[in-house]
């Protein structure tokens, strides 16, 4: 059997294509020009195909193709596809190369060495228990490194110690929160402002 010229045994090929010629309704997608915003009526936009056509013809190149190394994969615990743009990481890469007294963790590193502490949020109140004065914190109000408090999803301060096991939420001004499931954004931080009686999330 042919090995392709791409093959590693060693790395992972990763294609980050931002489009793949279809919209999210399954319709074409047609280019369209960045300084006008005027849609191509025959160019489709397609950057996977270009990226495969590239491989074919092991041109790697382009930003959207590169290695990953397949033990260090192992290692993170990635054996599914997930969204991830490098381009964010190299800029952190290039602080971190500039400053001697930065270093790269992850947020693994950062719990077992406690540095940082990790909990997940409380649950979901019922749509009709929404009518108090605590903020509830929906996915939907993690937002452009924001938390955008709704006033529409306010709970009774009652309730709030229900879903808290307490007296308090236990998030600190400044503390960091994601969506961890059932979200496009999930691993997205946003900072929470609010003092640390303030929201269930």
């Amino acid at each position: 059997m042919h090995t392709p010229s791409w093959f590693s045994k060693d790395k992972v090929l990763i294609v980050n294509a931002k489009t793949c010629g279809i919209n999210k309704d399954g319709k074409e997608q047609y280019l369209v020009n960045p300084e006008t915003g005027i849609r191509s009526d025959s160019e489709i936009d397609d950057s996977l195909a270009e990226c495969c056509d590239s491989i074919i013809n092991s041109n790697f190149d382009r930003d959207e193709i590169f290695y990953q190394d397949y033990n260090d994969m192992i290692k993170k615990d990635v054996f599914v596809p997930k969204y991830y743009d490098h381009k964010t990481f190299k800029g952190i890469r290039k602080l971190v190369d500039s400053d001697s007294e930065l270093e790269l963790m992850s947020l693994g590193e950062l719990v077992a060495n406690e540095s940082i502490l990790v909990f997940g949020g409380h649950g979901s109140p019922s749509s009709d228990q929404r009518l108090g004065t605590i903020p509830y914190i929906k996915v939907s109000d993690l937002r452009a490194g924001h938390v955008n408090i709704n006033p529409t999803n306010m709970v009774p301060l009652e309730l709030a110690e229900k879903f808290w096991g307490g007296n308090d939420s236990g998030l600190m001004p400044y503390d960091l929160i994601s969506p961890e499931r059932a979200s496009k954004n999930i691993g997205e931080f946003c900072v929470n402002a609010r003092a640390r009686k303030g929201c269930i999330h």
